[in-house]
């Protein structure tokens, strides 16, 4: 009996304190347990609680999370998912290793432009194999471009690799190329290829 009065009188006491506690969070006895439920404090305009989901929706999606969602998929789908599986892990793997070596964290363009390099040598390798008469292998790499082609950023044009050079060499007539393409290929970010801002920055430099 003592003990039930006991237990009561600790009940009574939890059932005072609830004022205490935050808006946010609530406490149920049931059975001669607490329950405490969490809820996030953050609520929209029409007074519903905001839930965000496990998945980043529409354009907030990083490229990061865009290509970890897609193997997710892949793996769902399974051999039809197959090449699209190996080409993201190996996106993934490289994003990792670049961010490993240079200690840094790649966003959308540090990632673009590793999905660049990987572009490059597919259509280096399809180039060649198509000169081998291998339509073994052209057909697989093909494959592969498909794939990365939907993480690649929009391409500049010349023009627009141009006045980014332009804009970087302003007031420098003392500037190197390797300067320049040190300064101008960051912007790029793999939005254009290497050996294409290698021939406008010479350009430039030729007629500055």
């Amino acid at each position: 009996m003592k003990r039930w009065i006991a237990h009561f009188v600790g009940l009574n006491a939890l059932a005072r304190k609830r004022a205490c506690f935050p808006k946010y969070v609530s406490v149920s006895i049931m059975k001669s347990r607490v329950y405490v439920e969490r809820r996030s404090p953050k609520q929209h305009g029409n007074g519903s609680s905001e839930h965000k989901g496990s998945e980043t929706e529409g354009d907030d999606m990083s490229l990061k999370e865009e290509l970890l969602q897609d193997m997710k998929a892949a793996m769902k789908a399974k051999a039809d998912g197959k090449t699209a599986l190996s080409v993201i892990r190996m996106v993934r793997s490289a994003v990792r290793n670049k961010e490993i070596d240079e200690k840094i964290e790649l966003d959308d363009a540090g990632v673009g432009a590793v999905i660049a390099k990987e572009m490059k040598q597919r259509k280096e390798s399809l180039a060649e194999f198509e000169k081998a008469g291998r339509n073994d292998l052209i057909s697989q790499v093909q494959a592969e471009i498909s794939v990365l082609e939907k993480y690649m950023p929009k391409q500049l044009s010349i023009e627009e690799v141009r006045q980014l050079v332009q804009t970087v060499t302003a007031g420098k007539p003392d500037l190197k190329m390797g300067d320049v393409m040190k300064a101008v290929m960051p912007q790029v970010g793999g939005k254009a290829d290497g050996r294409v801002v290698s021939q406008v920055v010479k350009e430039v430099l030729q007629n500055k």
